[in-house]
């Protein structure tokens, strides 16, 4: 019997031995995280102590890229089971995100499950996006990965101008990395942070960096102004205008309407998408100046593209009008320039090029006494001039007209070469002829050319070879041209008397 109770005692104790020494041998395993999270800048990694009663420390690995491949090194081990807390302060979180192994270690044996531990990652809050035209702040951030049990979502904090006091400004689910903060303030600097969290356990976080950005105020443009829209050269309608160059502009539209029309179209878009400074002027090739006056507007987009919201005063071109009258006189007719704000001061009239006449600003007709011009063909081309009043010295001209007095030629139907002058010769009176196409020539009766001249200030005298030729009736022959460029012949008879 008592040999029976030795036996099973030497059992029980062989039994415990052989526990004892396998518990040694067995591999710790690795401990639960608490959470990774950031303070300032370091990471700091927190876990649950084991109760394996294998483990007597922790090794802490860091995880780097060396070219493709993941390395890790070990940079601490921590030899107490209840030390579970590590701080890393070699590193910053803040720029790129921080990878961290922490494995169990059996001293004696050597023993540590590190390859099986998870990898566990710092949350990168990336620099914040102003949107300056939606007065937005947009946010994004990697994912918090690796965690048991996974945490309930994302709160975002911000706070302002440096402040340390931090509101909750929004909430995600854990599968939404990004939040576009609304309602920025102007000129404001924000603080951001992220935190992933539990709801079972308020205390349980994991933290980013902070990260500010500073709000903008929308600067929009405030006004846009027609300096002038001209007639340029005859070939074109310029219109420029300024604008406010304290804040960027994306476009501006030029829209225009005719007379006959009352809503304006859009002619070009003038875009500039990244200096923001648009070209400020317009040559308006398709306008048919010389047929109507025009009306146009500037439209201008802010930076942000938005409809617009400013537009220019309307600016109309001056048409010109006119039309021989009786009398040797042109009459011409004209409207208004529009679009200055105190109107025009005067008008000036050009004559092929001459500056003729001026007219204050409240008048819009002007007649032209062109008698003295009759012998130089007729032709007459206008154009006014209209100047901005108590403003920028700015000009608008109109189209160019072109008027044509009617050709006359009076010719007497006798003369005296012994008379007293103008009665002594034959020279016919031209009116608005182009000279240099003037040509004179007199016949006798038997059709024998005896005179010719081509200057219309030389008369026939009634000589030949400084003869006086006998009385009686001779023919005589006018070649001209017309202003309008058209070849005539005049013919008719001439009785000299003796």
């Amino acid at each position: 019997m008592i040999t029976k109770k030795i036996f099973l005692l030497i059992f029980f104790l062989m039994a415990f031995f052989i526990q004892t020494n396998m518990k040694a041998q067995q591999t710790p395993e690795n401990p639960i995280i608490y959470s990774i999270s950031i303070d300032n800048t370091n990471p700091v990694i927190t876990w649950f102590s084991n109760k394996d009663g294998n483990t007597d420390g922790y090794t802490i690995y860091r995880g780097y890229y060396d070219m493709t491949y993941l390395k890790w090194d070990s940079i601490t081990s921590n030899f107490s089971v209840a030390d579970t807390v590590f701080r890393d302060l070699s590193v910053s979180a803040c720029e790129e995100v921080q990878l961290y192994k922490v494995s169990a270690f059996k001293q004696l044996t050597g023993t540590s499950p590190w390859l099986l531990a998870d990898t566990l990652k710092t949350i990168l809050l990336y620099t914040p996006q102003f949107n300056i035209c939606a007065n937005t702040a947009s946010l994004s951030w990697t994912s918090y990965t690796n965690m048991t049990p996974a945490p309930d979502g994302y709160k975002i904090f911000a706070s302002t101008d440096g402040s340390n006091t931090f509101t909750e400004i929004g909430e995600n689910p854990l599968n939404d990395t990004t939040f576009t903060h609304s309602g920025l303030l102007p000129d404001t600097l924000y603080t951001y942070k992220i935190q992933a969290f539990y709801n079972q356990d308020p205390d349980r976080i994991s933290a980013t960096c902070f990260k500010q950005i500073e709000s903008k105020t929308y600067q929009k443009p405030e006004f846009v102004r027609i300096v002038t829209a001209t007639v340029e050269g005859n070939s074109f309608v310029k219109i420029i205008w300024e604008a406010d160059i304290s804040a960027p502009i994306s476009s501006f539209d030029v829209e225009r309407r005719d007379e006959s029309q009352t809503l304006f179209t859009t002619l070009q878009s003038i875009e500039d998408n990244i200096n923001y400074q648009p070209a400020a002027q317009y040559d308006d090739f398709s306008a048919e100046f010389g047929s109507t006056s025009y009306f146009y507007k500037i439209a201008m987009w802010d930076s942000c593209g938005n409809p617009p919201s400013v537009y220019s005063d309307i600016a109309r071109t001056i048409h010109l009008s006119g039309a021989p009258q009786t009398g040797f006189t042109n009459r011409l007719e004209w409207n208004h320039y529009e679009g200055w704000g105190e109107g025009v001061s005067s008008y000036n009239i050009y004559r092929n090029g001459t500056l003729i006449g001026n007219v204050p600003g409240n008048r819009n007709d002007f007649s032209d006494e062109v008698a003295a011009f009759s012998g130089q063909g007729g032709e007459f081309t206008y154009f006014v001039e209209g100047y901005e009043h108590n403003g920028n010295n700015a000009t608008s001209r109109s189209n160019q007209i072109t008027l044509e007095m009617e050709t006359r030629i009076s010719v007497p139907n006798a003369f005296i070469p012994d008379a007293q002058p103008p009665d002594n010769e034959f020279k016919p009176e031209l009116i608005f002829i182009d000279d240099n196409s003037y040509e004179l020539l007199i016949f006798n009766k038997w059709g024998e050319m005896i005179f010719t001249t081509k200057n219309p200030e030389t008369g026939w005298d009634g000589k030949q070879n400084g003869q006086i030729l006998p009385s009686g009736a001779y023919v005589y022959l006018i070649k001209y041209r017309t202003p309008e460029g058209q070849n005539l012949e005049k013919r008719g008879t001439i009785t000299l008397i003796r």
